[in-house]
């Protein structure tokens, strides 16, 4: 075969890879909407345990036909394990859902694109890989971004110091993801649907289960929620918990990981166009130019590390 037929026969799959990422941040900026509306309802903590649980029950089918074991899977990972299910599937979920308390999703958006910083920072951290200038700079822009939508552009707020609670949290969550992107490198680990992702939802279901019982006491009981809260919680457990990760395990196998990365600077674009039309938000200034000093901020810091670790070619 040519290599011309070749180049016709991989672009379908090309096609449908950018496809995937784009559907994988539609819902993730769907996971703010119905997440905002779920968190009116139900405590974060709460909102967690759906989710974690309904993905666990949507990969249940992949785990019994693969035949892992889930005590051997323990038993050969031990803490390592429990260190994955909290940064890379309670934590994460959690803090998200305690930042969608916020009144402004805009700003947890565009916070939501500072993995890639806080992946390099634990990278260069555990991984003893060295900054360069440019990251460095990125990193400068970003942080002062940060701090521009954590006061919400107020010198008041910052001289009183009196933070955006909600971005906080945002922050947290980038914190606890990248340090679960860093130890899966670290740990030469990758737990797939059918294996050791299944039984890290499984574990934190468990985790999350004392909390859950604990609202069916003194909250909301399951039978009184509304048909629009088991709308979100369907679209958060099955679409976020689980969807989701198939589709940037797909696209990534597609279009490789760098270009698959940056497609995450298009959640800040779909939740405020979203923000307005069913929120009525509106784009205050400070947004604007917090924005144009932590996109690029976390582009130059996420790219350059890659493009730096490209072989370079040889004569």
């Amino acid at each position: 075969m040519s290599s011309e037929a070749a180049g016709r026969g991989e672009r379908p799959e090309i096609i449908w890879a950018y496809g995937a990422m784009v559907v994988a941040m539609l819902i993730s900026s769907g996971n703010f909407i119905f997440g905002s509306l779920a968190v009116d309802s139900l405590p974060a903590s709460v909102v967690t345990f759906w989710r974690t649980a309904i993905a666990m029950l949507c990969m249940l089918p992949f785990f019994l036909r693969s035949g892992h074991g889930i005590v051997r899977y323990l038993r050969e990972h031990r803490l390592k394990a429990l260190w994955l299910m909290l940064t890379g599937v309670v934590l994460p979920a959690w803090f998200i859902y305690l930042s969608l308390h916020s009144d402004t999703l805009i700003d947890l958006a565009v916070g939501y694109t500072m993995i890639p910083l806080m992946t390099v920072l634990f990278s260069a951290l555990l991984l003893s890989r060295r900054l360069h200038w440019v990251q460095s700079l990125g990193f400068t822009l970003a942080l002062l971004g940060a701090l521009i939508f954590a006061f919400r552009g107020s010198f008041d707020n910052l001289a009183q110091f009196d933070p955006h609670a909600g971005f906080l949290w945002m922050i947290a969550c980038c914190v606890v993801r990248g340090l679960y992107l860093v130890l899966l490198n670290k740990w030469d680990m990758k737990p797939t649907s059918d294996g050791g992702l299944f039984v890290l939802l499984l574990a934190g279901t468990v985790l999350l289960t004392p909390l859950f019982a604990d609202q069916l006491w003194t909250g909301l009981s399951p039978a009184d929620y509304s048909w629009q809260l088991w709308g979100s919680i369907g679209f958060i457990g099955v679409g976020m918990g689980a969807l989701y990760l198939h589709l940037i395990s797909y696209s990534t196998k597609g279009i490789g990981a760098v270009k698959a990365s940056l497609f995450t600077y298009l959640v800040p674009i779909f939740v405020t166009v979203e923000s307005i039309i069913f929120l009525g938000a509106s784009i205050e200034p400070y947004q604007v130019y917090a924005t144009a000093l932590v996109v690029p901020g976390v582009f130059l810091v996420s790219w350059f590390q890659e493009t730096q670790a490209k072989p370079k070619p040889t004569s």
